[in-house]
């Protein structure tokens, strides 16, 4: 804030902060209990979004209103997944050890580019199929989120 001779003068600013239809371009950084990074923006890939019309978190929206550059919000929330089953057959995996499987036992299949943990939630070796659901490890775990605002490009009316 500008002073002049002992007084301290506040710095007006007519800038209004985040509202409806507002371009947002958001950084973030998810961390876990024990503050672990577990996803973050980066430079290039910034979360951008339209204020009011982008489907985001419902407390998000609730906190960006009014906010500005360089504001920053701080959401802690429980992971709860909804993963689909997905059906495999026995023929899929190159595991000898397929016919020890049991259900609710814990597995790691590589079904895109990179391994993840799955959870045989039904098994029929006599068909030779079973069911997995993608296992979170984060799943149950109360994760932050801290966002700061990067950048408000205001909508014309």
């Amino acid at each position: 804030m500008p002073a002049t001779k002992n007084k301290i003068v506040p710095k007006i600013t007519n800038e209004k902060g985040i509202e409806k239809n507002d371009i947002v371009t958001l950084s973030y950084m998810l961390v876990d209990e024990k503050d672990n990074v577990v996803d973050c923006s980066t430079e290039e890939q910034p979360l951008v979004l339209q204020y009011g019309k982008t489907i985001i978190n419902k407390e998000l929206e609730k906190q960006l209103k009014g906010k500005k550059v360089n504001d920053i919000i701080i959401l802690k929330q429980a992971l709860k997944t909804n993963a689909p089953l997905i059906e495999l057959t026995l023929d899929d995996l190159d595991d000898e050890n397929v016919y020890e499987f049991q259900e609710g036992q814990t597995i790691e299949l590589t079904i895109t580019e990179k391994p993840n943990l799955f959870v045989i939630e039904k098994l029929d070796v006599q068909a030779g199929r079973f069911f997995v659901r993608y296992k979170n490890p984060y799943e149950g775990s109360i994760l932050k989120n801290i966002i700061k605002i990067e950048k408000i490009r205001k909508h014309k009316k």
